[in-house]
């Protein structure tokens, strides 16, 4: 069946789809917490704990529900990447949901936790203390499974690339990973 821009189809269907990303933001908050406290009741660092290696691969996306971020946010989401990233591609991206602007990046870096990323990206976007309203940041670990993977995420990165609001920060990543990337991205596409 067909949907005609404006019916009432196209609303439920644009409502059902924030829902599934809303879900999938509180998802990942709850994850973060989980991981939080798991960090809190010993005094080993979650690395360590799981088994992970320092210096390991985190995707982060930042979003402010019912507006496009700012190009100011995606100049200080490069600002945060050039800092403390050895390897990274930050993106200006358009969600298929909503078709807001947001960042999604592939980031490699130190640091013990998904929760110490998430408060040092949110001090370096000024979100620490003031946020607008529905403002999000999420930041995963790898899982280094299907697209989950640096060179998945890199791919991902690049899917809008075709597109006038699309601009993209790399660091330390070659033109054959990027194409090694869009690759990838192609044959899995936005399946994980």
């Amino acid at each position: 069946m067909d949907v005609i821009p404006g019916t009432q189809a196209d609303a439920e269907d644009a409502k059902a789809k924030q829902k599934e990303e809303d879900e999938f933001i509180e998802n990942t908050l709850s994850l973060d917490k989980r991981t939080n406290e798991q960090t809190d009741a010993t005094s080993k660092p979650t690395a360590e704990k799981e088994g992970r290696e320092e210096g390991s691969a985190a995707q982060c996306y930042s979003r402010i529900v019912g507006q496009d971020v700012s190009q100011r946010t995606f100049e200080d989401m490069k600002r945060f990447a050039q800092q403390v990233a050895t390897v990274a591609v930050v993106s200006l991206e358009r969600d298929d949901f909503v078709l807001q602007l947001h960042i999604q990046a592939v980031l490699v870096l130190e640091s013990t936790s998904t929760r110490a990323v998430k408060q040092d990206i949110a001090l370096q976007l000024g979100w620490a203390t003031h946020c607008s309203a529905g403002g999000a940041i999420c930041v995963k670990q790898l899982t280094n499974k299907s697209l989950h993977t640096p060179a998945g995420m890199i791919g991902y990165c690049t899917k809008d690339e075709k597109e006038s609001h699309y601009q993209v920060y790399s660091k330390n990543v070659t033109k054959l990973q990027f194409e090694e990337g869009r690759r990838k991205y192609v044959i899995l596409g936005a399946c994980d």
